[in-house]
């Protein structure tokens, strides 16, 4: 099996508040992969080989929403070509209208977000570019094309999200002050733009944080990798990043294996 994955942020100046990075995976022969919770929803677009999500065939074209369990991707045998844009939490909702909670934990088609016609020519335009820097400016026109500037509230709730992202121990009453609008509004707002409440949220950034320290890790033990995203103590992180990883965290890689039980 020969694989290669590449990424590129969005060249976009508007975009690079809600889009963290297009990516393409491609090559010969099939994947099996753990998809784990991160803070944000997926668009993908499959221009190859078929796959599926937990043993359900997936639409060509699919939206997969913030989820708070692990899911197993599997790729058939064959061209693997699939494009990805990751979002960051509440980024999705930019450009499209549909409430994040609707689709948060599920993976649904992409014309159920955006008409069927432009998701026919994205694709259309994606298998017709010839480089990945065609591929980036094909996803940067079509962003661009179906921005939705946010209100006033909106931008003030997307930032919450991205203070609880970058510093998941904050409390959360300390950040939850200054925005412009009561409490139960607030929640209600986040739930439609991000598609998880807050503390939610928070749990799922930790985790992020904790990926992303294990992969970079030298010398640092798992203790200080789990104390270092903010859990109380080893086995604290051990079971929350079984809970939603479903591995232990000395097993976990860039590219985690589906578990044999879960295809």
């Amino acid at each position: 099996m020969s694989v290669r994955y590449r990424s590129h942020a969005p060249c976009a100046a508007p975009l690079s508040s809600y889009v963290i990075a297009y990516g393409e995976l491609e090559g010969e022969g099939g994947v099996s992969k753990s998809l784990s919770p991160r803070p944000g929803s997926t668009l993908a677009i499959n221009l190859g080989v078929s796959y599926s999500v937990d043993g359900v065939a997936g639409p060509s074209s699919a939206v997969l929403g913030i989820r708070k369990h692990p899911a197993c991707l599997e790729m058939s045998p064959g061209w693997t070509h699939r494009i990805q844009v990751q979002f960051n939490a509440g980024g999705l909702r930019r450009f499209a209208r549909t409430s994040a909670a609707a689709f948060a934990g599920r993976i649904i088609p992409a014309a159920a977000l955006f008409s069927e016609d432009s998701v026919r020519r994205l694709s259309r335009d994606l298998s017709a570019a010839r480089s990945f820097p065609q591929i980036v400016e094909v996803l940067d026109r079509f962003f661009l094309d179906n921005f939705l500037p946010p209100t006033r509230t909106e931008w003030a709730i997307h930032q919450l999200a991205a203070r609880i992202c970058a510093n998941p121990d904050v409390p959360l009453g300390d950040l939850l002050q200054d925005l412009p609008a009561s409490l139960r509004q607030t929640e209600r707002y986040f739930l439609r733009l991000v598609g998880v409440s807050p503390r939610s949220l928070a749990r799922i950034s930790r985790f992020d944080q904790a990926k992303k320290q294990l992969l970079r890790r030298e010398e640092a033990t798992l203790t200080e990798v789990g104390l270092a995203a903010g859990y109380f103590d080893q086995a604290h992180f051990g079971r929350e990043f079984r809970r939603l990883a479903d591995m232990a965290p000395g097993s976990y890689s860039f590219c985690p294996p589906a578990r044999a039980s879960a295809g």
